[in-house]
């Protein structure tokens, strides 16, 4: 692999890092949403 090629694998897999972590973050988010929502409608 020459270093050109690994610069480009490099920034690919940061740049799916990136994705891969604001997916997390927004089904965490959808999660926490849904279980205040449940909360609220079990009148606790």
């Amino acid at each position: 692999m020459t270093p050109e090629e690994m610069k480009n694998e490099l920034r690919y897999l940061r740049a799916e890092n990136a994705y891969l972590k604001a997916m997390q973050e927004h089904l965490l988010e959808k999660k926490r949403q849904e279980l205040e929502k449940k909360r609220k409608s079990s009148g606790a």
